[in-house]
């Protein structure tokens, strides 16, 4: 009996003891903590974090050749991998002819950075070109200035009234004349006295001051005088005759669609010719033929520079001879007198009109020019037509 109330009591005592060490340990985690304190212990949780590498970063170094021919902007510290932009200006009068690390010479590049980098532009200073008159009296000049090497320069001597452009002292006489520019260099016009007029082949000549320096005849060819019509041709041909029509015509077989020279539309040529000739060749050239030396027809060009840089005045009567025309006077001063004739056609006969006068030109397109009193135009006309021609020379 006493040995059973001995375990029961052994039993009981173990009972209570797993569970006051139950409860204590539920009651120990069941215990309020401080806000703060778990507030902090997130924050420490969320800002852990691994550590970050130190960003790798290179020198970009940035020189001049001359600081006094250029500049050069964009040195600087970047990070690896990262894009750099160089500018380089250039000094008045100089220019970029060259980077130290490639071909380009553009004034803006854009290089990316992987290593410290050293980076030169070098300038250099442009050529000078000198363009100087011999004479300032007599004319002047264009074209001096700074160049790019290699590059295209337009020299220009322009004459004063009276005078003309000889050459270059260099013995070249174009003018205006393009140079390749590779150094300093000094060209200069050389310009003369320039006569009003003159002989050329036994025929006068006067200078009417035009820019080309062309001369000008001081009548027909045929004629003695200027108030003279002298002889009719057709176009391309050089001698007169009695009658001026297609079937007399020497450059086609009998119509104007069937052409043999000085064609290019080959609906117009004989079985479908063409050679394309625009002007006439020295050998049709009537007053080449006719009076020989430097003797020429003049273009529609000439006439229309005639036709620009010239007065001119309407005449009735030219000294007492019943011819009516233009006094042309150029800016010199000097004056020339084309009279109206009419032209031929058909026969012998002339068409006879006081008011117009027709004059061939050298020119295909627009092959004569048409005077009268209320008009003065270069057109194109029959070319079969017998006209009067004026000649000019250089």
């Amino acid at each position: 009996m006493k040995k059973n109330r001995f375990l029961v009591a052994v039993m009981l005592f173990a009972a209570i003891g797993i569970t006051t060490f139950v409860s204590c340990k539920k009651d120990k985690s069941e215990e309020p903590q401080d806000p703060a304190t778990e507030q902090n212990k997130e924050n420490e949780d969320e800002n852990t974090t691994p550590s970050q590498p130190t960003p790798v970063t290179y020198t970009l170094t940035v020189l001049s050749s001359d600081e006094e021919m250029g500049t050069i902007n964009g040195g600087g510290t970047y990070k690896k991998g990262a894009k750099a932009a160089l500018s380089a200006t250039p000094a008045n009068n100089h220019f970029l002819s060259a980077w130290s690390d490639c071909d380009s010479k553009e004034l803006i590049r854009i290089i990316t950075i992987t290593s410290d980098t050293s980076v030169t532009a070098f300038f250099a200073k442009k050529t000078y070109l000198t363009v100087l008159s011999e004479n300032d009296t007599y004319g002047s000049t264009t074209g001096s200035g700074y160049y790019m090497p290699n590059a295209q320069a337009t020299l220009t001597a322009t004459p004063n009234i009276g005078y003309r452009f000889v050459k270059w002292d260099d013995d070249n006489t174009e003018n205006p004349r393009i140079i390749t520019v590779t150094d300093d260099a000094t060209y200069t016009a050389v310009f003369a006295v320039r006569p009003s007029s003159g002989i050329e082949a036994n025929h006068e000549w006067v200078d009417l001051g035009l820019p080309s320096c062309l001369k000008w005849a001081t009548c027909n060819i045929g004629a003695t005088k200027p108030e003279e019509a002298g002889n009719f041709y057709a176009w391309g041909e050089t001698e007169t005759k009695s009658s001026y029509s297609w079937a007399t015509y020497k450059w086609c077989n009998g119509s104007e669609n069937t052409l043999t020279k000085y064609c290019n539309n080959a609906a117009n040529g004989q079985d479908g010719f063409t050679d394309n000739k625009t002007t006439l060749d020295p050998e049709d050239d009537a007053a080449h033929v006719n009076w020989g030396g430097v003797w020429r027809m003049p273009t529609e060009g000439e006439y229309q520079e005639l036709r620009d840089n010239c007065t001119w005045t309407w005449v009735e009567n030219l000294n007492g001879s019943g011819v009516n025309g233009y006094e042309v006077k150029g800016i010199n001063g000097m004056s020339i007198f084309f009279p109206v004739a009419g032209c031929r056609t058909s026969s012998s006969s002339f068409i006879v009109n006081a008011e117009c006068g027709y004059h061939w030109t050298s020119s295909l397109s627009h092959n004569s020019l048409c005077c009268t009193k209320t008009s003065i135009e270069i057109s194109s006309y029959l070319r079969y037509s017998g006209r009067t021609i004026r000649g000019v020379c250089e």
